[in-house]
């Protein structure tokens, strides 16, 4: 893929969405949540255990735009998140929004985390 010099946002994804999100009990009820209350906390629960594994993070963002020694001269988040190429963050207002495509994208970023593979190649 393509990488754009600098940052953009966003880095990564995470399901949000309120219907497909994640399984949880609170206060004896079972449910499913979603939104970034919900994906935030995965990622760092996700860094949290590699961190434990041993591995050396960092400040992670400027790393998910560069190769490792694993990463065959492609950037980490090609290798540590699963791509996503469908759907888009549009809000039908003046905002706009932005389509999921192939490779990074202003819509997923470098797409959902895949831990082992992260973790693999950091």
């Amino acid at each position: 893929p393509s990488v754009t010099s600098g940052r953009i946002i966003p880095d990564v994804a995470a399901d949000a969405a309120g219907s497909t999100g994640y399984f949880m009990v609170a206060q004896n009820t079972p449910q499913v949540v979603g939104g970034t209350s919900a994906a935030t906390p995965l990622w760092a629960a996700m860094l949290s255990r590699i961190l434990q594994s041993g591995k050396k993070i960092g400040f992670l963002t400027p790393r998910l735009y560069s190769p490792t020694s694993t990463t065959s001269g492609k950037p980490l988040g090609t290798l540590g998140c699963r791509d996503i190429t469908s759907g888009s963050n549009k809000s039908g207002n003046a905002a706009g929004g932005y389509s999921a495509g192939v490779g990074y994208d202003a819509c997923t970023g470098w797409g959902s985390p895949n831990g082992k593979a992260l973790a693999d190649n950091l």
